[in-house]
């Protein structure tokens, strides 16, 4: 696959998480003086840094705490605390639209919620599904008896 938007990632996509992490990343590094320091000052190589920042590889949660402590945040502040547009521009990069990604976890928070309330009310989808099952086993039966 051909490289894009300057970016050296070849085929691969970021996760949201990623991107994030990445943008702050890039962000905070422009503090220190080289990269070995600022990667020294996450607790990751050199090279890990490298291979995360070109998209070459996503992070594992252990590496995302590393830099969430080096950076002297918790692993939420890492992942969520950015300012939208910076954002909005790591995103471009990653090829992901942001307000795409906002609808879907609104949509998601509303099925969440959905799922929530029947749980509370003991309605779970295979509860519901397998009455309607039921009820259809019925009507057919009562159907071919008439």
């Amino acid at each position: 696959m051909a490289r894009t938007n300057g970016d050296s990632r070849v085929g691969r996509k970021r996760s949201l998480a990623t991107a994030i992490v990445v943008a702050r990343m890039r962000r905070e590094q422009s503090k220190y003086s080289s990269v070995l320091a600022f990667a020294k000052t996450l607790g990751i190589s050199e090279g890990t840094y490298n291979l995360l920042i070109s998209g070459a590889t996503n992070p594992t949660i252990d590496t995302l705490e590393k830099i969430a402590a080096g950076l002297g945040l918790t692993f939420y502040e890492l992942i969520g605390n950015i300012d939208t547009e910076t954002l909005r521009k790591r995103l471009a990069i990653a090829r992901l639209d942001h307000d795409a990604i906002v609808k879907s976890i609104e949509k998601f928070e509303e099925a969440e919620a959905g799922f929530e309330s029947a749980i509370s009310k003991n309605e779970t989808p295979a509860k519901r599904s397998s009455g309607r099952a039921a009820k259809a086993v019925k009507t057919s039966a009562r159907a071919s008896h008439k």
